[in-house]
């Protein structure tokens, strides 16, 4: 009988009751290019030198010789690394394989983990990694190069001769192996990503013509494992739940688990039926299924069998057909359990045994033995036949007793082999276990899903208390990735209030735990029945109170069934307010055992109780009504109520609609909207005091100190500065010009004016936006209209009135990190007193008039951090330039004095009382920083000069200049300073660090530099910082570079690389702990111990650190990045506290 192939069409190829539909298919495949996880067809999954023309990009110690592939995601270079003069691999993810050529943050995680994937494998048959690092924003690694290219170019002249390819196969499946036991699974094997050592392909090995015209083939050449892209950590026991449902990887390789995509572990049996593809192809030139459509391929490796290797290649020995077919079984059981398993069976065949796929019987085993040894065979036969009836009896005995023996010997030490072998997996499983968990921890902070703090500091904190063996654990790593989930700000819905409930107001009792919810009737339901009111407590959801008011017609056209449109409680919590669609306010006092409501009109016909506000002391209440239904005129009224009498106190009137309604802080402003403008009212008699243009504006929400007013515009919401009247801001989606998908309906900033709310009853989604960087930081979609959120007195919880229920959401964040003193503008500058409670900023204005804005911060303050109060008019620092861009401020170690320096003008103030009073203003010696010493003495930097006075008159400067010395060189300016109790510190752009006596110069005698130390010659020094004990000093440069001086003579104790790009700021937390700023956007906390330098956790920055200030103690770091509009202040007690609970502690 003769085999035929069956091919991709051949009926036994189509699994029973046909293939799986093809749009399925296709939608997996589409996912997977747009994901660049699918790679092509072939066996390799780059493209060939030169193929394509790519920008050659600038590495720091590396000189890129070629492009050597790129596939989905990555790029490799050959590189000479200069340092060692070798030629290496060099990888980086492709500029151009996202839209906006930049990578995402989960590209970024998965090419980290491709790097620690591989260096975590040592196996002579896996590529070696040597080093990973980062050219600019671009990370990279260093792998050893391969010079003989790829298996599937060997491949390309055509099929291996088998003893060939199982020695191949099985060095692929050794290395395979080693991963295995590392705890990682490839999941994309395949030639492409089986490197050949020794000449490239197509090169002829050694010198002169080649006898042989044929195929050639390299002896033994020395396959290595590379591209571990796809690759994953796992742990046993993990059912894999959280995994994707995309299968990944070359459709042609795929297990047809990993085809199916349904979810299932993939786990190593899927490299073992890789591997078996493999030996396939080297076989037989072809592969099992191999069709120009993915689709096609993906479903014959999920349903169909494919033909044996002998019914393709009739030279394919029967032992490696067998082997093959083994590796292919369709149930990952029916497999070799291990590559290793795969591999042994290889090397029986090279020696001649039998393989294990099929066992052999006695006979052929006998015959396999006379073959290999045919002299030995010939003897021992001739022996046999003379020796055998005497030796019966004896061989039996003796056998007897040598298996007993044997048993018992056997039975020992299987024992002790099992218990060796279990305390390897167990250890085993524990370090897969934490290698996963720290990966999916960062994958989660990369996506920042909703309930991403949580899952993330869960799971870091699960890695870290496993119990490992030396050298695994990265504590560093851990720690900074704790931090940034507790860094980062999060929502997740906690539960329903109020289910069944409609409500369509929602606000918050001061109290915390009651939320007030008004009742939101549909258009078409006319009742007569009393309307609800319910007050919930939050933390159970149980009713404490339901409150009612009839239902009432509107006049005129508003002829439409009652419902709340808006409710307000009042700052002491004892009145509740409701404004609802028939125009009429309703009133209850909680203080009164049971309250009835109040109920009253707005004299407004046709009109709809839009909004009601409370003053932010309690003694006003504002109610917008407007008509908004024709045929009645467009009309509307802004009415102020006195609180307690309940009298109508002053009416402001409209011929036009009013869309939103925001009051600012007592005394402060009401703001209203219209279609055109936004305009600002006396908050007693209502009266216009000042209007703004703001086309299409519809919700206003004001900030708690009244500098910013928030308004949606054209589906963005846009930040205004109140003083000025301009918008400063406009928050959007990235990469999109809307903040919502539809109109935005509500506005709500949290108490401390950290966080903005807002909600849109079209697209049905909550988000939450950080001030401070304007960008989004959570978004929940709910089930209805309105969507109207309401923030708890601590800014904690969020009750969001939608649908049939209101949705409790808690936040998660701004404790160990929170953003304070929020502007409206950039700040320029930020300074913390050695106590750290006073903290002053520096903010850039927009305004035609050349100022920078001063502001003073009580860190202490409760409830919510507000400004210090300032005289009258002196909020303002003159400016040389229309456009502040640069500028400095400085706190005095009490923070009795607060200095303020822009462009050769500055301003120094001392308190006094609740406030500060100005000492001095005018054109001072302050081109450059500036510092506060003890007791007021100010140190300022002015081009190449220094100068200092001394408190409180600053009347008499003591300079010393660089200008004469540093002609020479051309660098005579100096950049930046620090300021203790004996010594200051200024480091120059010549690389050097003067040193100067901090209580100033004598009277008449000049200033000097008692000492001059250079630490990077002709390299600017960025930033220095003194230690309290003042026995040590830091300072970093502009490459990144970092210096420990000792102070008594100026020598370097320390030099390290702290920052890959500008170090533009330092500062120290303790005697011997310091943080480090840099333009990479981290800041690294560092412990120095005699002349070492450890870091200890790295914190990220969405943007150029500039700035680090902290107090004495260490308790409180702030930091300033580039572009923020407020500063970022670290609670590093809280911050070190969570580190011990999750199990990497700082120790001391």
């Amino acid at each position: 009988m003769t085999l035929s192939p069956i091919t991709p069409n051949h009926p036994s190829a189509r699994p029973p009751g046909g293939l799986p539909r093809r749009d399925s298919l296709t939608s997996v495949v589409e996912s997977l290019r747009d994901r660049a996880e699918l790679t092509d067809r072939g066996g390799a999954d780059v493209t060939p030198r030169g193929a394509r023309a790519r920008a050659v990009p600038v590495v720091l110690g590396f000189e890129i010789l070629e492009e050597i592939g790129a596939g989905g995601m990555g790029v490799v270079y050959r590189a000479r690394e200069l340092a060692l003069n070798r030629v290496v691999a060099l990888k980086m993810i492709r500029p151009d394989a996202r839209p906006g050529d930049r990578p995402t943050d989960r590209d970024l995680v998965r090419f980290q983990a491709e790097a620690e994937a591989v260096a975590a494998v040592k196996h002579p048959n896996v590529v070696e990694v040597y080093s990973s690092s980062r050219a600019g924003d671009q990370p990279y690694f260093v792998m050893e190069f391969v010079a003989g290219g790829s298996l599937a170019a060997r491949l390309a002249a055509g099929p291996l001769p088998p003893a060939e390819a199982a020695r191949l196969v099985a060095a692929v499946a050794r290395g395979v192996h080693a991963a295995h036991e590392a705890g990682i699974v490839h999941r994309d094997i395949k030639p492409g990503n089986i490197l050949l050592d020794g000449p490239a392909a197509g090169e002829k090995p050694g010198a002169g013509p080649d006898p042989d015209p044929g195929p050639r083939t390299v002896p033994h050449p020395s396959p290595k494992v590379s591209d571990f892209g796809l690759a994953r950590r796992v742990a046993p026991g993990d059912d894999g739940a959280t995994r994707t449902a995309v299968p990944l990887g070359t459709p042609a390789y795929m297990a047809p688990e990993q085809a199916l995509g349904e979810g299932r572990f993939v786990g190593p049996e899927a490299d073992v039926y890789a591997l078996g593809v493999v030996l396939y192809e080297c076989l037989t030139g072809r592969r099992p299924f191999d069709d120009d459509d993915p689709v096609r391929t993906l479903q014959l490796v999920a349903h169909a069998t494919p033909p044996p290797p002998r019914a393709v290649a009739a030279g394919v020995p029967p032992d490696l057909d067998l082997v093959c077919r083994k590796c292919m079984a369709r149930v990952p059981r029916d497999r070799y359990a291990t590559a290793a398993e795969l591999a042994d069976d290889l090397d029986r065949f090279l020696a001649g045994r039998p393989v294990t796929a099929r066992p052999a019987g006695l006979v052929e085993r006998l015959w396999r033995w006379c073959k290999r040894e045919p002299a030995l065979a010939t003897a021992s036969g001739v022996a046999a036949l003379a020796l055998a009836g005497l030796a019966a009896g004896g061989v039996w005995y003796a056998r007897a007793v040598g298996v007993a023996k044997a048993k018992a010997v056997g039975a020992d030490g299987a024992r002790q082999v099992a218990v060796e072998r279990q305390l390897r997996a167990e250890e085993l499983a524990r370090v897969n276990a934490y290698h996963a968990l720290f990966t999916r921890a960062r994958e989660a902070i990369a996506d920042q899903e909703p309930g991403w703090t949580w899952q993330a500091t869960d799971d870091l904190t699960a890695a870290a208390r496993l119990a490992l063996p030396p050298g695994v654990r990265d504590e560093a790593g851990l720690r900074t990735a704790l931090a940034a989930a507790l860094g980062g700000i999060d929502a997740r819905p906690v539960r329903a209030l109020a289910p069944g409930f409609w409500p369509r107001g929602v606000a918050f009792h001061p109290n915390g735990r009651w939320v007030v919810l008004a009742q939101n009737l549909a258009d078409t339901t006319f009742t007569t029945t009393p309307m609800a009111v319910r007050v919930v407590d939050a933390q159970t959801g149980a009713d404490v109170r339901t409150l009612t008011f009839p239902a009432r017609l509107g006049e005129w056209a508003n002829l439409r069934p009652d419902q709340a449109r808006s409710v307000a409680v009042s700052p002491d919590g004892r009145w509740v307010v409701v404004g609802t669609r028939s125009g009429y306010l309703h009133r209850w006092d909680l203080a009164a055992p049971a309250a009835a409501a109040v109920s009253w009109s707005l004299d407004n016909p046709g009109g709809e109780a839009h909004w009601v506000e409370f003053a932010a002391d309690g003694r006003s209440l504002y109610a917008v009504c407007a008509v908004t239904s024709r045929p009645a005129p467009a009309r509307s009224t802004v009415t102020r109520w006195a609180v307690g009498t309940w009298e109508r106190a002053a009416v402001y009137e409209r011929g036009d609609k009013v869309y939103g309604l925001a009051v600012g802080p007592a005394g402060g402003w009401v703001a209203v909207s219209t279609h055109a403008t936004i305009r600002f009212l006396d908050p007693d008699s209502l009266r216009p005091a000042h209007e703004m243009s703001a086309p299409g504006t519809a919700a206003l929400a004001a900030a708690p100190d009244g500098s910013t007013l928030a308004f949606a515009a054209e589906d963005a919401i846009h930040l205004a500065d109140v003083a000025e009247r301009k918008v400063v801001r406009v928050l959007r989606e990235p990469g999109e010009r809307t903040a919502h998908g539809g109109e935005i309906t509500a506005l709500r900033f949290d108490p401390a004016g950290r966080l903005l709310a807002s909600g849109s009853e079209w697209d049905k989604h909550v988000k939450l936006w950080s001030v401070a960087t304007g960008r989004r930081v959570a978004d929940l979609r709910v089930e209805g209209a309105p969507a109207t959120p309401a923030f708890d007195p601590s800014g904690r919880l969020v009750a969001v009135a939608a649908g049939p229920a209101a949705r409790l959401v808690e936040i998660n964040g701004l404790r160990e990190h929170q953003p304070v003193a929020v502007h409206g503008h950039p700040l320029l500058g930020v300074a913390l007193a050695a106590d750290g409670r006073t903290l002053a900023c520096l903010a850039r204005t927009e305004s035609s008039g050349r100022v920078a804005r001063l502001s003073v911060w009580d860190l202490d303050a409760p409830h919510r951090l507000t400004p210090a109060a300032l005289p009258e008019g002196v909020r303002t620092v003159r400016h040389d330039e229309p456009r502040a861009t640069e500028g400095w401020v400085a706190v005095d170690p009490a923070g009795e004095w607060v200095a303020a320096a822009a462009r050769r003008y500055a301003e120094v103030y001392r308190r006094a009382g609740g406030g500060y009073d100005r000492v001095i203003r005018g054109d001072l010696p302050s081109a450059g920083a500036c510092r506060l010493g003890a007791g007021g003495r100010l140190w300022a930097l002015d081009g190449a000069d220094v100068a200092t006075a001394a408190a409180p008159g600053f009347d008499r400067f003591a300079r010393w200049s660089n200008e004469v010395p540093g002609r020479a060189t051309g660098l005579k300016g100096m950049r930046c300073l620090a300021v203790g109790a004996t010594r200051v510190l200024v480091g120059g752009i010549d690389g050097a660090v003067r040193c100067f006596d901090a209580a100033g110069p004598a009277p008449g005698a000049d200033l000097r530099p008692a000492a001059v130390w250079t630490v990077e010659s002709r390299v600017a020094v960025r930033a220095v910082a003194i230690a309290p004990g003042e026995d040590v000093a830091v300072a970093t440069t502009d490459t990144g570079r970092g210096y420990v001086l000792r102070l008594s003579d100026g020598h370097v104790l320390a030099a390290w690389q702290p920052h890959r790009d500008v170090a533009a700021a330092v500062a120290f937390l303790g005697r011997n702990t310091f943080a480090t700023g840099g333009f990479d956007r981290t800041v690294r906390v560092w412990r120095w111990d005699a002349d070492r330098v450890e870091e200890l956790f790295a914190l990220r920055t969405p943007a150029a650190v500039r700035e680090l200030t902290a107090s004495a103690d260490g308790r409180r770091l702030v930091v300033r990045c580039e572009g923020d509009y407020a500063a970022r202040l670290w609670d590093l007690p809280a911050l070190r506290a969570r580190f011990a609970d999750a199990g990497v502690p700082l120790g001391e």
